[in-house]
C-alpha cells in the first residue's frame, strides 16, 4: 500500500498540469481572499459601529491575532497532555462565538458594560478597586490589560476575557475527572458548547472571571470530597476570593453547601470535624459581614427591606416581568422561595422571552429541566451515598433560593446569572450515571464472588 501512494504521488508530480494547476489554484484562493477581505472588513465596521474605537478593523485584527495566540498556546497545554485534544476546536468555537455572532449582539445595543469597561479603563485609579464591586475590579482588570498596546483593543481584550471563561469550563470538567478518575469528553463538550456558557463567559465584563472562580473552587472542592487536603482547600479559597472580589456573597454559598456535604459524610474523628466545621464557620462569617456591609444590612429588618429592593431593582427591560412580589416577613420569602428557586434554575422557557435570545434560553431550560429531572429520578435511591451529586444539588438549591429573589423579575438577567451554576446542573446525570454504574459493577463482583 505504502509504494502505491508513493507511485500515485510520483505520476501526479510527473504530470506536465500538475504544478501550473497548483499554482493557479493558489493564485485563485489569494485572488479570493484579497477581493473578499474588504467586503468581509466592511461588515465588520458595520457591525461594530457601538464599539468605542475609532478604527474597528485594526481593533479586530488585534483581536483575531489574539486568537491565533491563545490557539497556540491550548496547542501546546495538549500537546504536554495538560488538556485534552478536544479543548482545540472547542476554543475555535468559542472564537468564532467571541469575534462572528457577538458582533450581532452588540451591533443590536448601543450602551454595553462590556464597553464601559474597555473605554474607562484607561482613566481608573487604582484607588478606586473596592473588594465585592465587580465593576471597579473589572475596570482594574482592565487597565492593567491596557498596559500592553495589543490590548488597546476591544476585541483582543474581549478573547483575553473568553479565555478566562475557556478556562473555567475546563476547570468545571476537571472537577469531574479530579472525582471520578476518568475522563468523559462528552461532559467536556456539554460544557464547551452549551450555547449560554459559550456566550456569557466570553463577554467582556464580570461573568467570565466569577465564572473561572467558580471553576477553581468547585474543581478543589471535588478533590476535597474524596480526601480533605489543606492545600486542595487553599485552592477552593482563592477559586472563592476571586468569584467574591466580583459577587461578594458568592463565598457563603459555595462554602455552605460544602462544608454541609463534607461533613455529613466524613468518617473523620469527632476533633477533625469540630475543627473544619470552625475553618469553614470562619469562611462563611467573613462573607456574610461584607455581603451584610455590601447591602447596608444591619437588623433583621433589613433583610427584608433589601429583598424587596434588590428584587424590584431588575424589574426592567424587555425581559422583565409585571408580577412583582412583595416582602413583608420571612415568611413571603419562604412561600416566594420555591416560585423563585424554579425561575432561576429552569426559566425561561419556550415562548416566554420572544426574540431570539429567548427562543435559544428557552431550549435550553426545557433540555435541562428534562435532562436533569430525569437523572435524579432514575438516580434517587443513590443520592444519600453520592457526595458529589449531593455538593451540586445542595449548591444548585442554596444558588437558587438566593438569585430566586432577582431571576423571577427579569427572566433575561436570569439567563445571564444561570451561569454560575450552569456547569454543576449538567454534571449532576454525569455524576449519577458514574455512580450507578459504579454500584453495578460492585454488585456484580460481589455476586461472583
Amino acid at each position: 500500500m505504502h509504494y502505491r501512494n508513493k507511485s500515485i504521488l510520483s505520476s501526479l508530480k510527473a504530470k506536465p498540469y500538475f504544478k501550473p494547476f497548483v499554482l493557479l489554484s493558489v493564485i485563485v484562493t489569494g485572488f479570493l481572499i484579497g477581493s473578499g477581505m474588504p467586503i468581509f472588513m466592511a461588515i465588520i465596521e458595520f457591525l461594530g459601529k457601538n464599539i468605542p474605537n475609532q478604527f474597528i478593523s485594526q481593533d479586530y485584527v488585534n483581536g483575531f491575532g489574539v486568537a491565533v495566540i491563545l490557539g497556540a498556546i491550548v496547542s501546546i497545554l495538549i500537546a504536554f497532555g495538560i488538556f485534552e485534544g478536544i479543548m482545540l476546536p472547542l476554543w475555535i468555537l468559542r472564537c468564532v462565538i467571541t469575534l462572528g455572532f457577538m458582533l450581532l449582539y452588540e451591533n443590536r445595543y448601543h450602551f454595553l458594560d462590556a464597553y464601559t469597561y474597555f473605554n474607562s479603563g484607561k482613566d481608573f485609579i487604582a484607588s478606586d478597586l473596592s473588594f465585592g464591586h465587580g465593576s471597579s475590579v473589572v475596570l482594574w482588570l482592565s487597565s492593567l490589560v491596557k498596559k500592553f498596546p495589543l490590548f488597546n483593543s476591544y476585541h483582543a481584550t474581549k478573547v483575553l476575557w473568553s479565555f478566562i471563561g475557556f478556562i473555567g469550563c475546563f476547570l468545571f470538567y476537571q472537577s469531574y475527572t479530579q472525582y471520578t478518575g476518568k475522563k468523559n469528553i462528552l461532559l467536556l463538550l456539554f460544557i464547551g458548547t452549551f450555547p449560554s456558557i459559550i456566550f456569557w463567559s466570553s463577554i467582556l465584563g464580570k461573568d467570565p472571571i466569577v465564572f473561572f472562580g467558580i471553576g477553581l473552587f468547585m474543581y478543589r472542592a471535588m478533590s476535597n470530597l474524596k480526601i480533605f487536603s489543606l492545600k486542595y482547600f487553599l485552592f477552593m479559597l482563592i477559586g472563592a476570593l476571586i468569584a467574591s472580589s466580583i459577587r461578594v456573597w458568592l463565598a457563603p454559598i459555595f462554602f455552605i453547601p460544602f462544608a454541609f456535604t463534607h461533613l455529613v459524610n466524613s468518617k473523620q474523628k469527632t476533633t477533625t470535624k469540630v475543627v473544619i466545621l470552625g475553618v469553614f464557620s470562619i469562611v462563611a462569617l467573613v462573607g456574610f459581614k461584607y455581603t451584610a456591609e455590601h447591602f447596608g444590612i444591619q437588623s433583621s429588618r433589613d433583610i427584608i427591606q433589601t429583598s424587596n429592593k434588590v428584587s424590584k431593582s431588575w424589574n426592567r427591560g424587555g425581559s422583565a416581568n409585571d408580577d412583582i412580589p412583595e416582602f413583608r416577613s420571612f415568611k413571603d420569602i419562604i412561600l416566594f422561595a420555591p416560585k423563585g428557586m424554579f425561575t432561576a434554575i429552569f426559566r425561561p422557557l419556550p415562548g416566554e422571552v420572544r426574540n431570539a435570545f429567548g427562543l435559544i434560553a428557552g431550549l435550553e431550560n426545557l433540555f435541562l429541566l428534562l435532562f436533569v429531572l430525569n437523572s435524579l429520578y432514575k438516580n434517587r435511591q443513590n443520592f444519600r451515598t453520592n457526595k458529589s451529586v449531593q455538593l451540586c444539588v445542595f449548591t444548585v438549591l442554596l444558588w437558587s433560593f438566593l438569585y430566586g429573589l432577582v431571576s423571577y423579575q427579569n427572566l433575561g438577567t436570569a439567563v445571564r446569572f444561570k451561569l454560575q451554576i450552569l456547569p454543576l446542573l449538567l454534571m449532576i446525570p454525569f455524576f449519577s450515571e458514574y455512580y450507578s454504574v459504579k454500584k453495578q459493577t460492585e454488585n456484580l463482583k460481589t455476586s461472583k464472588n
